[in-house]
């Protein structure tokens, strides 16, 4: 017996839709649109909203032919009706459609402008409380014919998203559609209970967690109060538990955060105009109007959604403290043509760690020295060298009405010992790190996490590993890290491993980088293996072999310095973070750890000159600062330049023919003169 073919995908030359995550009022809008577009098919998006779900199956699934976009051809549709939103990004469902040739798009909408907004023929957009009252008020126009039942539906719409007509956002155009539909026959007794049904028990465990992690902070003189609450699964009616929160504790403005299930959901209200909750979600992806809003943010923990909420808080929120009541001046700097000596001789006399620097016979700032580059520099003999050669180029600049949030950004995010601030293309004055403690130290929760100099930046890249890895040689890694883990030691795959694993290029060089004792870790992991190891005392180095001819080089976490030029190398032991932070090489400061629990990359543990360099850039931007000490390394910058798809910033002329000067220090042997 054949199997009954596939059923004919319908037409469906006009199609209405509103956001994914639907809530009533996006329904309601839906369906109010329907009746402006006869013969519409009518696509429901999708929601969590566990009240939402159950009437949608119970009341509106037999009152109204909704459809799933999967039934429909997306050839066939010539007429894109959007309604609650105005975003590609949140109609996921309908993505085909777009493709589509001579689609037209009409929107209807009571959300703010967003740069996301598709192009639209005919785009209809109020600032009231809710959509379905925007289009509530052609249907008055035309004088349409509404049941009993379709009235309820659509003014469940506008009470959920006015607050039943309490939200700041209501307008007078709400209260006369409610007017309006509530004469045709709108129960309220209806509406009233899906309102205010009972909790579940799930819910109250959400709520008791959104009340006992309340917090209330002084963001810029507005009290802003932000409610976390986790769940392994996600918990219906997320919204509807804030804003029954909002009321019984008569607050003004509410952030809540919700972990759940495989991403984070933020919900905030606002009643007041001086915080646009709906401009703040929209930064995390979400969206909505000034006094509610929402966002949906997959592959960024609580705890990274928490800090970048307080950004974006203290630099949307009546950002009182500006560049101008920070800085310093009139600003101390120097010309580009002074030496490097005369650089010193400043910062000596006024103990400053920094310097802006301008262009000779002007005040525009053209770069910043800073006293680490310029010491070295006067170590190596390059006292008398314009500051030009060395000073970081085109640093991050400020103006005075700069806000403090993007100040922070700068010296603790960027790690830029100062800030230039620039008015009329001159340097006026500096921001220091100084300048930014002493704010600082009297509103310490200013400071997001995220922007601390010492947080690491990881990324878990199990699945890259899997993916990318022959099986043999993951394996490998997970028995290092299992090992460490048995000694009490963190192991890390480095370098080049790292690079090419995430560029995808073949590389099965495997270097491992152990805290503590790496000889006697490459002993131990030998012996495991049934292979045998060499060790390099003086370097704190091994290499082992295993059976299968596979090579294995074993490093101890140190830092190296050097006694004088082309000198071996002095080691020290150290930590992952100081190992990373000597390489001369950004590209190269790369970590996985290998503990059983989890394979992270760290990144961002630099060493000083590589953390300033531009983007794209594959080496430090003082080459002769960073391979003097060991001028064998003046070959590297070739190398990666032939092999990785990095360019190397471009260096003043004077540089480039001070280079060969290293050429006979790199080939010259170790004992010879």
């Amino acid at each position: 017996m054949s199997s009954p073919s596939k059923p004919d995908l319908l037409v469906a030359p006009t199609i209405i839709t509103g956001h994914a995550n639907a809530d009533f009022d996006c329904l309601a809008a839906i369906i109010a649109a329907g009746k402006l577009y006869p013969g519409a098919t009518l696509i429901f998006p999708g929601s969590q909203e566990k009240n939402l779900r159950h009437f949608f199956i119970q009341s509106a699934t037999y009152m109204f032919n909704f459809k799933n976009f999967k039934e429909i051809d997306p050839d066939s549709v010539r007429t894109l009706v959007m309604v609650d939103t105005r975003q590609r990004s949140r109609v996921p469902h309908i993505e085909p459609v777009f493709d589509t040739p001579g689609l037209v798009i009409h929107c209807y909408d009571h959300h703010p402008d967003t740069d996301e907004d598709v192009a639209a023929e005919t785009s209809v957009v109020k600032n009231w409380g809710s959509t379905t009252a925007i289009l509530m008020a052609e249907i008055m126009e035309r004088d349409l014919t509404l049941t009993p039942d379709e009235a309820t539906i659509l003014g469940l719409g506008m009470y959920e998203d006015t607050g039943s007509f309490t939200f700041a956002s209501t307008t007078e155009h709400d209260l006369a559609a409610a007017a309006w539909l509530r004469a045709r026959g709108m129960d309220v007794g209806v509406i009233a209970d899906l309102m205010t049904r009972e909790l579940s028990s799930e819910q109250i465990t959400i709520m008791s967690q959104l009340i006992e992690t309340a917090q209330t902070h002084d963001i810029n003189g507005v009290e802003v109060v932000i409610a976390e609450a986790t769940s392994d699964q996600y918990i219906g009616d997320f919204a509807l538990l804030v804003h029954k929160f909002l009321d019984m504790e008569n607050l003004r403005v509410l952030f809540a955060i919700g972990l759940m299930n495989d991403r984070v959901h933020l919900v905030a209200r606002s009643r007041t105009p001086d915080v646009d909750v709906g401009k703040i979600c929209a930064s995390l992806g979400g969206g909505g109007h000034p006094y509610a809003a929402s966002a949906s943010i997959k592959n960024m923990t609580l705890t990274q959604v928490r800090e970048e909420l307080f950004g974006l808080l203290y630099s949307q929120i009546n950002p009182q403290v500006h560049a101008r009541q920070l800085m310093s001046k009139p600003a101390v700097s120097i010309e580009d043509t002074a030496t490097m000596r005369r650089a010193e001789e400043i910062m000596t006399r006024y103990g400053l760690k920094a310097l802006p620097v301008v262009a000779k016979g002007s005040r525009r700032c053209v770069g910043v020295i800073e006293h680490d580059i310029m010491d070295k520099a006067i170590n190596h003999g390059l006292g008398e060298v314009p500051v030009g050669d060395y000073m970081i180029r085109d640093p991050a600049v400020i103006t005075p009405d700069t806000d403090l949030y993007a100040v922070m950004e700068i010296i603790l995010g960027r790690r830029q010992r100062l800030a230039p601030v620039v008015e009329d293309g001159k340097l006026t004055g500096v921001v220091t790190r100084t300048d930014l403690v002493n704010t600082l130290v009297k509103e310490p929760a200013r400071i997001p996490e995220a922007l601390l100099p010492e947080r690491k930046k990881e990324r878990n890249i199990g699945g890259i590993l899997r993916e990318r890895l022959p099986k043999k040689l993951l394996e490998l890694l997970q028995k290092a890290g299992a090992l460490g883990h048995e000694r009490g030691q963190a192991v890390y795959v480095v370098g080049g491993f790292v690079r090419d694993l995430l560029l995808k290029l073949p590389n099965f060089d495997v270097d491992l980088v152990v805290e503590g004792d790496g000889i006697a870790f490459a002993a131990e992991m030998a012996r495991v293996y049934g292979g045998r190891y060499k060790a390099h005392p003086k370097f704190k180095t091994a290499v082992i072999i295993l059976p299968d001819g596979q090579r294995v080089d074993v490093a101890t976490a140190r830092l190296e310095y050097y006694e004088y030029p082309a000198a071996l190398p002095t080691v020290e032991l150290s930590s992952i973070k100081m190992d990373l932070y000597r390489r001369d090489f950004t590209v190269n400061a790369l970590a996985v750890h290998l503990s059983p629990d989890r394979f992270r990359r760290s990144g961002g543990f630099l060493r000083c000159p590589a953390r300033h360099q531009g983007p794209g850039a594959a080496g430090a931007p003082f080459p002769e600062l960073c391979r003097r000490p060991d001028p064998h390394r003046a070959g590297h910058p070739l190398q990666r330049a032939l092999r990785l798809p990095y360019r190397r910033p471009d260096r003043p002329a004077d540089q480039k023919r001070r280079a060969p000067q290293l050429l006979p220090q790199a080939v010259r042997f170790p004992g010879h003169a």
